[in-house]
C-alpha cells in the first residue's frame, strides 16, 4: 500500500474515534458515576427517566444529563435516548425535570438557557411528542 494511503486510513480511523467519543457514546471518558434522578410513567406503558452522569479526568469535571423515553418497568437503552447535554460548569447544576402533558406529550425543562453542549435533542420517539423549556 502506498504511504499516503496508509496515512489517510490512519487519519480516518482517528477521526472516527473522535466522533464516537464526542457523539456516539453516552458518557465521557474517565472515571464516571451515574444515578437516575427521576422516572415518571405516562400511565400508558412508557416512562421518562433522567440520568445524571459525573465524570472526572476529561477537562476537569463533566456533568451530563440524559433523558430517556422507554417502556415502563424496563431499563433504558441508547435507542430510548431523547435528550443529552453537558451543563454549564459555572451555572445551574440541577437535573432537568420531565412532565407528561398527556400520555403522548412529554415536556423536558432545564434550569439553563440553553445548556452548554447539547449533543442529542429529539422531538419525537415512539409516538411521543417531546417539547423543551429552557428557562433560568
Amino acid at each position: 500500500m502506498a504511504p499516503n494511503t496508509v496515512r489517510i486510513i490512519k487519519l480516518a480511523a482517528a477521526l472516527a474515534v473522535v466522533a464516537a467519543l464526542a457523539y456516539g457514546d453516552d458518557v465521557a471518558r474517565g472515571p464516571c458515576s451515574s444515578r437516575t434522578t427521576e422516572t415518571v410513567p405516562n400511565g400508558r406503558g412508557l416512562a421518562a427517566s433522567v440520568r445524571e452522569t459525573s465524570c472526572s479526568g476529561n477537562w476537569g469535571d463533566d456533568v451530563m444529563y440524559f433523558v430517556f423515553v422507554h417502556p415502563a418497568g424496563l431499563p433504558n437503552t441508547r435507542q430510548d435516548l431523547v435528550y443529552r447535554y453537558t451543563v454549564n460548569p459555572e451555572g445551574y447544576l440541577e437535573p432537568p425535570t420531565v412532565r407528561w402533558i398527556t400520555p403522548a406529550s412529554l415536556r423536558i425543562s432545564t434550569g439553563q438557557s440553553p445548556p452548554v453542549t447539547t449533543t442529542l435533542q429529539r422531538t419525537e420517539l415512539r409516538g411521543t411528542a417531546i417539547g423543551y423549556d429552557f428557562s433560568l
